[in-house]
């Protein structure tokens, strides 16, 4: 089982990581930083997942598809944000109609939600559906999402 430790020194950061039990620390520093295999950059995520993007532009009660379905495949939400144009509580749903979120209260015109960029995604659908948001009444909900397909 790997061991990390760090030490924090207030003119910067120094650190020692451990390898395997019985492993070799290894000194950890600006030019000799933790390995990782982790990629991030403008147009593929890890192992070559594009990254996508969709409006939301909602505003019936019930349903609305924001991503439509690909077979096979899930679509996993990296962040959103959310504006309403009056009070509604949204959720985001698979097609199956399974929750995928809970509630996000807009309480008036001009409130929302968000959840910022995560890598590893906040949550996805079941493979082949929809990716639905559920209005509590017919109130305009408008915002982006970042999605992968998975």
């Amino acid at each position: 089982m790997p061991i990390l430790s760090f030490f924090g020194r207030a003119a910067g950061f120094m650190g020692l990581v451990t390898g395997a039990e019985g492993g070799d620390a290894t000194p950890v520093s600006a030019a000799n930083p933790l390995p990782t295999t982790a990629t991030l950059s403008s147009d593929t995520i890890g192992a070559g997942l594009v990254p996508k993007y969709a409006v939301i532009a909602a505003s019936s009660s019930g349903n609305n598809e924001i991503v439509a379905a690909v077979a096979t495949k899930k679509i996993r939400v990296l962040g959103y944000v959310l504006m309403g144009a009056g009070a509604v509580n949204a959720k985001f749903r698979s097609a199956d109609s399974a929750d995928r979120t809970g509630l996000h209260y807009i309480a008036a015109a001009g409130g929302g939600a968000s959840a910022s960029f995560n890598p590893v995604g906040w949550f996805e659908t079941v493979a082949g559906e929809a990716l639905n948001l559920n209005l509590s009444g017919a109130v305009a909900v408008g915002g982006v999402l970042v999605y992968i397909e998975v």
